[in-house]
């Protein structure tokens, strides 16, 4: 007959071993809550004003004036452009936000301008008005939020 015998001299003894287990069991809880995910929203972009049904519409969103000025957007996406408005959904964390687009008709993958000036179509949030910044251009989502931009051609 086989005989198993286990010896607990060489192992943790059992009160240790579930002392152990309890405090890594309450160390993940509190550093889960203490990177507690923050609400997260919907915004709903809704384009208008596309005039030419073709190309690409490129959507950056930025979430601070430094990351604005260099093109480093925050998250962002591609849409094939085929109708004359396109519904765009993102889920963000609570916070201040600026979108910028563009129309690449001409599959280039760049926004083609001359002297700083847009030879594609684009739109901003806000719908500001001249030059694009982040403060003209930027909103607080705290809610689900629904924005229209119009594109200028």
């Amino acid at each position: 007959m086989w005989e198993y015998s286990f010896h607990l001299k060489n192992h943790m003894p059992m009160k240790s071993l579930i002392s152990k287990l309890l405090l890594v069991a309450i160390f993940n809880l509190l550093c889960i809550n203490s990177h507690a995910v923050r609400p997260r929203y919907y915004l709903t972009i809704d384009v208008n004003n596309i005039l030419i049904l073709k190309g690409k519409m490129y959507i950056g969103i930025y979430n601070n004036e430094k990351d604005f000025k260099n093109k480093k957007y925050y998250t962002g996406m591609v849409t094939d452009v085929k109708s004359k408005t396109i519904r765009i959904v993102f889920r963000l964390p609570k916070g201040i936000y600026s979108v910028q687009m563009f129309q690449d008709t001409n599959d280039d993958e760049t926004m083609n301008s001359l002297f700083g000036v847009p030879l594609e179509p684009y739109g901003v949030s806000r719908n500001a008005k001249g030059f694009p910044s982040f403060s003209n251009t930027r909103f607080k989502l705290d809610k689900n939020k629904k924005i229209n931009i119009k594109l200028k051609n």
